[in-house]
């Protein structure tokens, strides 16, 4: 995760004609930018960042913020404020501009997931609880599938690949793939996520098997060898680690919830 806690606060569409700068604060709360349309440039503490479409801009609270040049074209972006710390899983060899511009590997996923919660937002009905998950995962979809920087289109390649295979992939088979070394993908890769490959495979890979036992009355056994593993023991090992509980607990805590709600 990006952040120890996403604890909403505001969230808004914005617009503007040419000529637009972002104005000069000192924010009490954090800051989500994302650029849906122009380009905007914005410095937070004297480090200047210049945002494009589909880029996303994070400024932590108690640091001072102000546009650095008049836009040359209209602007359009959504910014969603927040409460909490950040996260210490920053490398020391990484530098705060590294760390402070991403893009989503899917824009127009990540801009509904923005519309989701201005609108949850606007709706007093809910809890506001409810904003604060919406919150937490538009931030662990950032971390989690989003880029530090202007993503390669080869790294946009390699996570579709991983996608496309389910996980169910290693990294030496990536890199044989698309005609790179293995070392070279991993270390492009890390220079750009915040994580190695291996972990956004483990990471796809995971969720996939969530998912099967949760759509499926298919056997353990069966399922293990269907996300390519050579035996269960190897399937349950790598769904205890990567999760925390095995493959029976999962489905019995899922089978709780489902009980409650009926």
């Amino acid at each position: 995760m990006l952040y120890k806690d996403g604890l909403f606060v505001s969230a808004g569409r914005y617009a503007s004609d040419k000529g637009w700068i972002h104005p000069a604060r000192k924010n009490n709360m954090n800051e989500l930018i994302f650029l849906t349309a122009g380009e905007m440039s914005i410095c937070e503490d004297y480090c200047e960042y210049r945002l494009t479409k589909d880029d996303v801009l994070l400024l932590d609270a108690g640091r001072r913020s102000y546009g650095s040049r008049l836009s040359d074209e209209p602007v359009v972006f959504w910014r969603i404020c927040f409460n909490g710390a950040p996260e210490e899983f920053r490398p020391a060899s990484k530098t705060a501009r590294d760390i402070k511009l991403f893009r989503p590997a899917d824009p127009l996923h990540f801009e509904s997931l923005c519309l989701m919660l201005a609108r949850y937002s606007a709706m007093p009905e809910y809890p506001h609880a409810t904003c604060d998950m919406l919150t937490s995962l538009i931030l662990t979809e950032l971390f989690v599938y989003g880029s530090a920087g202007s993503t390669p289109d080869l790294l946009a390649h390699i996570c579709a690949y991983v996608r496309e295979k389910q996980g169910n992939v290693r990294v030496h088979e990536a890199a044989e793939h698309f005609g790179y070394s293995e070392d070279y993908i991993a270390r492009t890769f890390k220079k750009f996520y915040l994580k190695g490959l291996k972990a956004y495979i483990d990471t796809v890979r995971t969720n996939h098997i969530r998912q099967s036992l949760l759509d499926t009355s298919r056997n353990m056994k069966e399922i293990a060898e269907d996300e390519g593993f050579a035996d269960y023991d190897s399937f349950y090992r790598f769904f205890k680690y990567n999760t925390g509980m095995t493959p029976y607990e999962y489905c019995e805590l899922f089978a709780y919830v489902k009980s409650d709600d009926q």
